[in-house]
């Protein structure tokens, strides 16, 4: 059985919910934070599950939304990717080519999202990180734009 992502806040609190009978319950886990491997978790309901814990600030959500991006600075260049996975702080993407990007970078991305209005984003980025084709970045102003925030709700 694959492991339940559960997303720590910022005082150790954790929601966890039942793949069987959808009971939440809030609990602390500090204590299990440095855990590497998956806990098993047992519900009152009799289910064990695995879970795993997610120490980032914000809820990344998976995602396969076509865009396209422009280097801002350094090269000209310009290219189309696969945004990956989203948050409130930043954006994960597949170059579908080779790119010259580098931590540091400042990148335009444009990308629509799925929802039922068909947002469009544009917002500079931070290149953060790179492997490969595969970019992480920061929002350059760190403004989340409320679509985004209403797109990433659970």
């Amino acid at each position: 059985m694959e492991p339940q992502r559960i997303y720590v806040n910022e005082r150790g609190e954790a929601t966890i919910v039942c793949g069987s009978c959808g009971k939440r319950k809030t609990v602390n886990v500090r204590r299990h934070m440095a855990a590497l491997k998956p806990v098993n978790v047992s519900c009152s309901c009799g289910f064990i599950f695995p879970i795993t814990f997610e120490k980032r600030k914000h809820f990344r959500k998976s995602v396969r939304i076509p865009g396209d991006y422009i280097l801002l600075q350094g090269y000209q260049e310009k290219g189309t990717m696969t945004v990956r996975d989203l948050s409130r702080t930043g954006v994960a993407f597949e170059a579908h080519q080779d790119t010259r990007m580098k931590s540091g970078h400042m990148v335009k991305v444009f990308f629509v999202l799925d929802d039922r209005d068909k947002t469009e984003i544009t917002k500079n980025v931070i290149v953060k990180n790179v492997d490969g084709r595969r970019i992480g970045a920061s929002f350059a102003d760190g403004d989340c734009p409320k679509a985004l925030a209403f797109y990433l709700m659970p």
